[in-house]
C-alpha cells in the first residue's frame, strides 16, 4: 500500500493507548500520519467533514465515554 499522505484515525480516550500507538508508528513507519480524537463526537465530525478519505484504518475504541464504539 502507498503510504503517503495517508492517516490513521485515532479515537481514544486512555493516554497510555494513545502512547503505545503513537511509539509503534514512530518505530515502524514516517509516512503515515495519526489523526487523534479522544471524545467519539469529535471523531465523528472529522469523519463526516473532512476532505475524502486520507484515513488508511480508523481504531475506535468500544467504550469511549459519550458514544458506543458500536453506534
Amino acid at each position: 500500500m502507498d503510504t503517503k499522505n495517508k492517516a490513521i484515525l485515532l479515537i481514544e480516550d486512555n493516554a497510555a493507548d494513545v502512547f503505545l500507538v503513537q511509539r509503534f508508528l514512530s518505530n515502524h513507519t514516517q509516512d503515515i500520519d495519526l489523526i487523534h480524537y479522544s471524545n467519539g463526537q469529535h471523531g465523528w465530525e472529522h469523519l463526516r467533514t473532512s476532505p475524502p478519505p486520507r484515513q488508511a484504518v480508523l481504531l475506535l475504541d468500544l467504550n469511549i465515554p459519550g458514544h458506543s464504539g458500536w453506534d
